[in-house]
């Protein structure tokens, strides 16, 4: 689990890299990509959420059914390839000189990073047995927030070296974890037979969810509509609400992201077993959160000095990031032996969530929302996500009271 937790971390830094490389207004072609690179808001959304998804989507829905099915081989080689891909499209990224260059690679990291998701929850969910569930995938999926706080903590390596070293680091972790997990990954079903069905055609069917994954499906794409929102243009908020505290931010946001986020979401897989032990849905624990997080973001954006924001921010963190490992292990349990093709659509929905803040930077572009930090992002940044936290809260307690309602039919 250690190698897998490490090419985990490595995709959620090679995606998050690109969140810490700009400035708005640039600085220096050292120091700000978009200064090197130029490119306005609208540009910077583009290429930070939808060209990512480009690839991200269609290759996440495909290649769920296909893991399930073991046509690609062993999940552990697939973790490897990928890690290997993506880290080696960092590096080329830190060569690059044009806004179509930074395109195609973010495409393809898009592409390399849309494999880890299929392959290892799945491959978690047949190592550790089924009551452990939510605990272990929780513990795993704080990968996420070390990974965004190793993110966060570049704007400093940043600042000293350029933006470009700091995309030959990343790339060259990466590798370091991909040669890692070909030593020390194991698939437990490498030594099993294939599953049968596994040479026969390609169906499509194997691509629609199940009635219980719907509703997960939707919780999750508005939960990550806040989460991918809060990750894209918060530190471009920040730095334009709080300029003098820029430095500042990069180390307080990635204690925050990897210390409090990994606390969060380890406990609220914890909770979520005790839940389902106690015959209640893991799915209460995601409501509650989203519900309670909506306020504490808007008082986040509102805060008038730094400490304060930062001391909301993380209250908000605390609260807010328990959801992910309830959620992936209530989909796990509802795909009846299709976890790949679920996880799958569960990456699809993530990257649809990337249009969230796409639509952000251009209506902050268009003038649609004021002017300034204040006026202009932080108005949608309030508003936007604090409404997306209470729409998901809704979806997911609805969610929980049909799982709780099969419980007793079953």
């Amino acid at each position: 689990m250690l190698s897998l937790f490490l090419i985990s971390t490595s995709n959620q830094l090679s995606r998050s890299l690109l969140f810490y490389l700009v400035a708005f207004p640039p600085s220096s072609p050292l120091l700000s990509l978009n200064a090197a690179i130029p490119m306005s808001e609208s540009a910077y959304g583009l290429l930070a959420s939808l060209a990512f998804t480009a690839f991200f989507a269609l290759s996440s829905l495909l290649v769920g059914p296909l893991v399930d099915s073991r046509r690609l081989g062993s999940r552990a080689a697939l973790s490897v390839l990928s890690c290997a891909a993506w880290s080696s499209a960092l590096l080329l990224q830190s060569a690059a000189t044009s806004y179509p260059q930074l395109l195609g690679l973010r495409l393809l990291t898009g592409l390399a990073c849309s494999l880890t998701n299929p392959v290892s929850y799945p491959l978690i969910s047949d190592s550790f047995p089924a009551e452990a569930a939510a605990g272990k995938t929780s513990l795993f999926s704080t990968s996420v927030y070390l990974g965004g706080g190793l993110a966060s903590l570049s704007a400093l390596l940043t600042q000293s070296l350029g933006w470009r070293a700091t995309c030959q680091v990343a790339g060259l972790l990466g590798l370091a974890a991909a040669l890692l997990g070909q030593l020390l990954i194991v698939d437990p079903l490498d030594a099993a037979p294939p599953p049968a069905g596994s040479r026969a055609p390609f169906a499509a069917s194997s691509l629609i969810p199940p009635p219980p994954v719907r509703l997960l499906l939707l919780a999750s794409l508005l939960r990550f509509c806040a989460g991918l929102t809060i990750g894209v243009w918060s530190a471009s908020y920040f730095a334009a609400a709080f300029p003098a505290s820029a430095s500042s931010y990069a180390v307080v946001n990635a204690l925050i992201v990897s210390l409090i986020g990994a606390l969060s979401a380890f406990s609220g897989g914890r909770i979520a077993d005790g839940l389902a032990r106690g015959g209640r849905s893991r799915l209460l624990v995601p409501a509650a959160a989203s519900l309670l997080a909506a306020p504490l973001w808007y008082l986040t954006v509102s805060a008038p000095t730094f400490p304060l924001a930062m001391a909301l921010l993380a209250l908000s963190y605390l609260v807010a990031e328990c959801w992910f490992g309830p959620a992936i292990s209530a989909l796990q349990a509802a795909s009846a032996g299709r976890g790949g093709a679920a996880q799958g659509q569960f990456t699809v929905a993530s990257a649809l969530a990337n249009g969230a803040p796409a639509l952000l930077g251009a209506a902050v572009s268009g003038g649609l929302l004021g002017e300034g930090a204040g006026g202009g992002l932080g108005d949608g940044l309030k508003w936007g996500v604090a409404g997306c936290y209470v729409a998901c809260a809704a979806v997911f307690k609805v969610a929980a009271d049909e799982d709780e309602a099969r419980a007793k039919y079953d």
